[in-house]
């Protein structure tokens, strides 16, 4: 399974390596011109021209379809349905079929759910392992993903359905930035919080214990370089949070230090390396880097925004308006989940459940240690915390997706000088967010609950 997807990611990579390198070769294909997508001319051009495109690139025979059964027929030098459903991109997916060049008739029976291995992806692995999605009558493959890009091109070019995924690519994807090629909704928020902001052993032994103190680090220049800050993606709260609790110690995130951006399970490794000196990331790779002696947690991120929305389950627009009835499943699968996650006495389950190799794959104490991550952060960060206060939830509120989270992202963008002062947030937020399935899944299941 494990090689499986990383043969489909490496080939994702080269075919979109390639629509960039060739636009205008495909551009004036007349039955595609203008198409927004040069992946999407390339795979037309592909199936309609008998393969024309493949004597072109050559590599396209053997790369396109990495099964024993291409889809390629050379004898009748054509596209055959029977050798397409024997490749691998033909695992059945019900709620997104296969894109427009392949043409054969949409009546496959799963949805292809994409994860990646954090612990906010914990309602996803609840639901598939206890059975929700079934309960719900609908068939869910979820496949672990090996970073947000990768994420973003397969939901793009329908190789997932949904995905759990960050806050920000929804809007990244309407705003049409960052090679997105196909605008994309939130329709769930899941669970709020679950971040920490980790300093490294070298920043936290000069008394590094907040966004003041790192300042007068920087202005001593006892480090002798620029000292390296490092999120998840430019779209991820992680990138905006981390700038807001840098500028409270009035430091420029673009001038006073080095900003760089890693895959999640990344950090750690690259901070016991000397790499990174600060990072801010989604458990459990905070908790990690800690109990490796790599770096001590300084606070969660829902100390600087209480109750903050994290991951999102999202969606193309395609998908959306035609697969209603499969996304409200699944949402009202993923809120049993939720609620599953929610219970205190349900942290040793879950955290064996996601220590498995093929979901989080970490050791159980690790992953319950982060479950139970209430009392993370530095001694003077945890007496200003509330009653109320907690690291993360998964309680109902924190799962309905919200407008004005997205709201929050945009005014932060505009705050750094990444958006225009003069955009239209009330209009772009709306068409990020997709609340009506939300509502008609809790709506369901307050019927079950009701007539039970």
């Amino acid at each position: 399974m494990a090689c499986r997807r990383l043969r489909e990611d490496c080939f994702i990579g080269t075919l979109i390596s390639l629509a960039r390198i060739f636009p205008q070769d495909l551009s004036d294909s007349a039955p595609y011109a203008g198409s927004k997508s040069g992946f999407a001319q390339l795979m037309h051009i592909s199936a309609s021209r008998s393969f024309q495109s493949a004597n072109q690139f050559p590599f396209m025979k053997q790369a396109v379809y990495f099964k024993n059964k291409p889809a390629f027929n050379n004898r009748k030098n054509k596209f055959s349905e029977k050798n397409y459903r024997g490749n691998a991109f033909a695992t059945p997916t019900a709620g997104k079929t296969m894109p427009e060049p392949f043409g054969f008739p949409r009546n496959s029976v799963f949805m292809r759910i994409g994860f990646m291995r954090l612990i906010d992806a914990a309602p996803l692995v609840v639901a598939a392992a206890h059975g929700y999605f079934e309960h719900e009558g609908i068939a869910v493959d979820i496949e672990r993903q090996g970073g947000w890009m990768i994420v973003r091109d397969k939901l793009s070019y329908g190789l997932l359905d949904a995905s759990h995924s960050l806050l920000g690519m929804s809007i990244m994807s309407q705003l049409g930035r960052s090679d997105f090629l196909e605008p994309m909704v939130a329709v769930m928020n899941l669970g709020s919080g679950g971040s920490t902001l980790v300093v490294s052993t070298e920043l936290a032994e000069l008394g590094v214990d907040s966004p003041q103190a790192l300042r007068r680090v920087i202005d001593s220049r006892r480090m002798g370089r620029k000292i390296i800050c490092a999120h998840v993606s430019m779209f991820s709260m992680h990138h905006y949070l981390l700038r807001d609790w840098l500028a409270r110690g009035e430091i420029d995130p673009d001038h006073d230090i080095q900003l760089v951006q890693l895959k999640p399970i990344l950090l750690a490794d690259h901070m016991s390396k000397h790499y990174v000196d600060l990072f801010c990331v989604g458990e459990p790779w905070g908790s990690l880097a800690e109990s490796r002696g790599w770096g001590r947690i300084a606070l969660a991120t829902t100390d600087i925004y209480p109750d903050h929305p994290e991951k999102v389950l999202l969606t193309t627009e395609s998908c959306a308006r035609q697969k209603p009835d499969q996304l409200t499943r699944i949402i009202r699968a993923l809120i049993r989940g939720c609620a599953y996650c929610q219970m205190p006495e349900h942290r040793p389950a879950l955290a064996e459940l996601l220590s498995q190799p093929e979901y989080v794959d970490e050791s159980q104490e690790l992953i319950m240690h982060s479950l139970e991550a209430d009392h993370l952060g530095l001694e003077h960060v945890q007496r200003h915390r509330g009653m109320d206060w907690h690291f993360r939830s998964w309680q109902l509120q924190h799962c309905t997706p919200s407008v004005e989270h997205v709201r929050w992202f945009l005014q932060q963008m505009i705050r750094w000088r990444h958006l225009s002062l003069d955009a239209d947030i009330a209009a772009i937020a709306a068409r990020c967010v997709r609340t009506d399935f939300f509502e008609h899944a809790t709506a369901g299941l307050q019927a079950a609950t009701a007539a039970s």
